[in-house]
């Protein structure tokens, strides 16, 4: 039990780590945010700081749901996943703040791809193991 609430303490202490981080460099963004056409639906910009909060929140709260069963052992490829699109995420944010850094803006896109293509990757090996499993349980039997 002890563990398992360090594991979440650790996961939301890094998770906001990450978002203290694009709170920084966004701090200066609301005149900027003010000043763009956007239209009527755009959001108001008091909105974003509690939506990203929330967001940050549950993404802390899922990485630990993944880490918590198997550990970083059991789950080591999905949590260096979350990991790199965590580290986008921050960079992308201080790439906002600095002009000069915008081509890192485009990190979280390049990642999000391949954390995508990671994942039907391991879904992929998934259904080839269950039907070698299900394949060796039928000559098992005899069927």
């Amino acid at each position: 039990m002890k563990r398992q609430l360090l594991g979440l303490l650790g996961w939301l202490l890094l998770v906001f780590a990450a978002a203290a981080i694009g709170g920084l460099a966004s701090s200066s963004a609301g005149p900027f945010y003010q000043q763009l056409v956007r239209p009527d639906w755009a959001p108001p910009g008091w909105l974003f700081a509690p939506v990203w909060s929330m967001l940050y929140l549950l993404m802390g709260i899922a990485a630990w749901l993944v880490w918590r069963g198997p550990g970083f052992r059991g789950a080591r490829i999905a949590l260096a996943l979350f990991l790199v699109q965590l580290a986008a995420n921050a960079a992308e944010a201080l790439a906002r703040a600095d002009a000069r850094l915008w081509p890192v803006a485009y990190l979280p896109l390049v990642t999000g791809g391949l954390t995508a293509a990671g994942l039907f990757w391991l879904a992929a090996r998934r259904r080839r193991r269950l039907a070698r499993f299900a394949r060796l349980r039928r000559d098992q039997s005899g069927e």
